[in-house]
C-alpha cells in the first residue's frame, strides 16, 4: 500500500479543489480502515460504493480521493475535472480518480499497470467515452512537462489542516474524554466526539456521500458507537466542512453540540460548554 496520495494525482487533484471550491475529505486508507469503511456502506446499500474488497479499492494505493463539493457548486465540478486530469463521476459524487487509472495507462510506482484496468468490453459511446480517458491520461500523467506545471501550481498538500487537528484535540477531551465507545445517556450522543443522532446520518453521507446509519444493540436496543476508523473520518471532514461554513471555532463547537439537543449532566447549558471548551482551547494552545 501507499503512504500517501501519487504526487501527480495529488497535485491534480488539489488544484481542482482550489477551482471549484471543495474539500478532500479522505486520501490514502490502509487495507484494513478501507475494509471497515466498505463493510459499512455496503451494510446499508449494497451498491454504494464499485468495489467489495480492500484490495479492489484505489484507496490503499493513493490513486483516489474523497472530496465534499457544495451542491451549488457541483456542475461545474463535473464539467471542469477532465481539465484537471481527473475522473468525477456524477454517479459516485464523492469520489475522484486520475483519468486513465481504467484505462491502465498510469504508472504509478509499485502499482501494476493493469491492476485496475476495467474488464468490461466498451463500445458505443460508452467506448469512445474511454478511448478519450485513455488519451487525457496518458497527457496528464504521462508527459513530465504537464506534470511539473501540475507541481509548481498545487498549493495545498495536507487533507487536514493544523487548526482542526487542534479542534479535535480539545472536542475529544472535553466531550469523553477520548472514549470511542461514549454514548450518552442523555442525548444519544456516540464516540469520541460525541456526535448527535440528529447529524450522524448527515455528516455521513457529507464524508462518505452515503448515509452510515447509526447501529443499536440486539439486546439492549440501545445506540452503539460506531467503529473508530468511521468516526475519524467524520470528525475530521466535519471539522472543515463546519469552519469552512462558520469561520470560528467557537460556532463550530457550538453546532457541533447541537444546541438544547446536546444538553448534558456536565454541560446543561451552551454557556457551560463555550466556557469548558474555551479553557480547553487555551490550554491546548499552550
Amino acid at each position: 500500500m501507499a503512504d500517501t496520495l501519487w504526487e501527480p494525482f495529488e497535485n491534480n487533484l488539489h488544484r481542482w479543489i482550489d477551482d471549484v471550491g471543495g474539500k478532500v475529505i479522505r486520501g490514502v486508507t490502509t487495507p484494513e480502515q478501507e475494509q471497515q469503511i466498505i463493510d459499512g456502506i455496503r451494510a446499508t446499500n449494497p451498491a454504494g460504493i464499485p468495489w467489495t474488497t480492500a484490495e479492489e479499492s484505489p484507496y490503499v494505493d493513493g490513486l483516489a480521493a474523497t472530496v465534499h463539493i457544495p451542491p451549488h457548486k457541483m456542475e461545474r465540478a463535473k464539467r471542469i475535472a477532465v481539465r484537471h486530469g481527473l475522473k468525477f463521476d456524477g454517479n459516485t459524487p464523492w469520489h475522484v480518480e486520475p483519468l486513465g487509472l481504467r484505462e491502465g495507462v498510469l504508472k504509478p510506482p509499485g502499482v501494476k499497470a493493469d491492476k485496475y484496468l476495467s474488464k468490461s468490453i466498451a463500445d458505443g459511446n460508452e467506448g469512445i467515452a474511454r478511448g478519450f480517458d485513455r488519451v487525457l491520461g496518458e497527457m496528464h500523467y504521462g508527459d513530465q512537462e504537464v506534470m511539473n506545471a501540475s507541481r509548481e501550481t498545487n498549493n495545498r498538500r495536507i487533507p487536514i489542516d493544523e487548526a482542526s487537528k487542534k479542534f479535535l484535540r480539545v472536542m475529544g477531551s472535553i466531550t469523553s474524554n477520548n472514549n470511542y465507545s461514549a454514548v450518552d445517556p442523555d442525548t444519544g450522543a456516540v464516540g469520541r466526539w460525541q456526535i448527535l443522532p440528529k447529524h450522524w446520518d448527515k455528516w455521513t453521507e457529507q464524508v462518505f456521500g452515503q448515509k452510515i446509519p447509526l447501529q443499536k444493540d440486539e439486546t439492549t436496543g440501545v445506540i452503539t458507537a460506531p467503529d473508530k476508523i468511521t468516526q475519524d473520518r467524520v470528525a475530521a471532514g466535519m471539522s472543515q466542512i463546519l469552519f469552512d461554513k462558520y469561520k470560528d471555532w467557537n460556532r463550530v463547537a457550538s453546532a457541533w453540540r447541537g444546541g438544547k439537543a446536546g444538553a448534558t449532566t456536565a454541560y446543561p447549558d451552551d454557556k457551560a460548554f463555550k466556557k469548558r471548551f474555551n479553557n480547553a482551547w487555551l490550554k491546548e494552545s499552550e
